[in-house]
């Protein structure tokens, strides 16, 4: 398979190192001839796989220099790529390159997106590579933009056992959406921000990356797209990668959770608008959810004498445990799991959620109280959002059903939250490391410096156990205030700007191997900006080339 990123100084390392290699099994009697013929033979193979001097071209002398190719039927995430690719180099260049299938195209110089015949022959397929994982390839007459994506007969097994990873999939009218008034209706499936589609990342990273578009907003008006001469050329260079945070997803309301001049800023965008621009800025990723789930209604009663169950009855750890069997195995979620939006089970992926409902923590019964006795001597926190007076108890539940979980599923996890009077990890309990944890920060109320201390001080606990056992940790991002307030309460909330402590906190998750970063609400525009481009292209490695540097 291919690898990262070469140059000619790591040709000349992998010289040096077959020599060295060829020594060590006993050929110390080369000659210089020898050695020189053989080094050369070595770079030259190199030659054949990685990069030429020249800049790849797109566009020449105002006619196409290359042709997108795709799979005869391709998956829509490989279809929406090459759309996108097509859309924006003739925004670049007012030249529209010829998208073709790989039954038909028979030329040399083109653009290859998603997996088909022809990245099968150069050994590029769509499942060599993890979710969220993309690729971007230069060959002589070539360039591979390709990812894991969700094949057709993946589609049709996975509406059956994992519905909810689907939600978000949406049709729209390409050409109205992107202004093509002339070309008649186009109806585009857009991908849903969970499932596979890394062959979308890798065209929207090669967009930003070698061509310098930048999307600030769902309107035309929003793009910054430079134009070229009637020559369009990009310099080579390969990356194979994940984004820096796997899973980057915002739930955002233009009237509610985010600056009503966000609204003014996107030119007043239409709903499929805003559905293309979350394409665009890779919103979603893994096969993750966590939320107010699974612990209220018909979980918290006993099925035969509907007694009412506490965190530590057994009987409750039982359902929770085979309702999540039963979806690991295909089986789907019970009907009495979807009743409602304070009964439903949320489960995706390798994730299923455990949450109490919002800011309640039900059903203490009288087998309950050691438990909670416990947990309320736990003052950590006080006075802030985010405290640890029912930790104890919320995660002794957990853990009792992580553990019975792994004895059959051990790849799988239970996804919860470290939220409001369960935000600290909690004392004498050592939490499974099959548990992935989204912690509650108050991001909007990041110039509170009490509320930050405290943000820190919870998130650094957790941090440490990640490190310690390899547990997964997810972040829930507060945007929605001052604005939900002002809504609520119809006041006016001055718009502040936020973009300093983005940047401090995006480079803490990345330095900490946080998984996922959930926004509820929008900050405003620039900062909105500036989140989403950290959380998708922000890395320790100092021999990575940013798209922010």
């Amino acid at each position: 398979m291919f690898n990262q990123t070469e140059n000619s100084e790591s040709q000349k390392k992998i010289v040096e190192k077959s020599l060295t290699f060829f020594q060590k099994k006993g050929l110390k009697t080369l000659n210089h001839y020898t050695r020189t013929m053989f080094a050369v033979g070595v770079a030259v193979l190199l030659c054949c796989w990685t990069l030429d001097a020249d800049d790849f071209e797109l566009v020449k002398d105002g006619k196409p220099a290359a042709v997108i190719v795709t799979a005869k039927n391709p998956t829509i995430s490989a279809n929406l790529a090459a759309l996108e690719l097509q859309y924006h180099i003739k925004e670049m260049s007012d030249v529209s390159l010829p998208i073709e299938d790989d039954e038909t195209f028979v030329g040399k110089n083109c653009i290859l997106v998603g997996e088909s015949k022809f990245t099968r022959e150069l050994g590029a397929c769509s499942k060599d590579f993890q979710p969220t994982e993309y690729m971007i390839r230069f060959l002589p007459n070539k360039l591979i933009l390709i990812g894991q994506d969700l094949d057709h007969a993946r589609v049709l097994r996975d509406r059956k056992t994992d519905p909810q990873a689907f939600q978000g999939r949406t049709v729209i009218d390409y050409n109205k959406t992107t202004g093509n008034t002339s070309g008649g209706v186009l109806k585009v499936t857009l991908p849903s921000p969970r499932e596979e589609q890394g062959t979308c990342y890798a065209v929207y990273d090669f967009l930003e990356r070698f061509c310098n578009i930048r999307w600030y907003g769902p309107s035309r008006l929003n793009m910054v797209c430079p134009k070229k001469e009637n020559t369009l050329s990009v310099a080579r260079k390969d990356i194979r990668r994940f984004p820096s945070i796997r899973h980057r997803e915002t739930y955002n309301s233009t009237k509610s959770l985010g600056p009503m001049e966000n609204k003014i800023l996107f030119n007043n965008a239409k709903v499929y608008e805003y559905a293309l621009f979350s394409r665009r800025m890779r919103d979603g990723g893994l096969r993750w959810m966590a939320n107010h789930s699974a612990l209220d209604g018909d979980w918290m009663k006993d099925d035969a004498t509907k007694e009412a169950l506490g965190y530590t009855d057994p009987r409750l750890v039982d359902k929770l445990v085979k309702v999540a069997r039963g979806f690991f195995d295909g089986k789907g979620l019970p009907a009495w799991t979807k009743r409602d939006r304070h009964n439903k089970a949320l489960a995706m992926g390798d994730y299923f959620a455990i949450v109490p409902h919002d800011a309640k923590v039900s059903t203490i019964t009288e087998a309950d109280k050691d438990a909670w006795r416990i947990s309320t001597q736990d003052e950590r926190g006080t006075g802030c959002f985010g405290r640890a007076g029912s930790s104890y108890y919320v995660f002794q539940l957990i853990n009792s059903v992580a553990k019975e979980l792994m004895k059959t599923h051990p790849k799988r996890k239970i996804a919860t939250l470290a939220y409001n009077d369960y935000s600290y990890p909690p004392k004498g309990l050592e939490i499974c490391p099959n548990i992935s944890v989204a912690l509650c920060l108050a991001a909007s109320n990041g110039y509170d410096k009490e509320e930050k201390s405290n943000d820190l001080c919870f998130y650094k606990a957790w941090a440490e156990w990640s490190a310690k056992v390899g547990g997964e940790l997810f972040v829930w991002n507060y945007f929605n205030e001052p604005y939900e307030s002002a809504y609520r309460n119809k006041f006016t909330a001055f718009p502040f700007f936020m973009g300093d402590i983005i940047s401090q906190n995006i480079g803490m998750y990345v330095k900490d191997n946080v998984k996922g970063v959930f926004s509820l609400g929008s900050p405003l525009q620039p900062d909105f900006a500036v989140y989403a481009r950290m959380s998708w292209d922000r890395t320790a490695n100092p021999n990575y080339e940013s798209i922010l540097d």
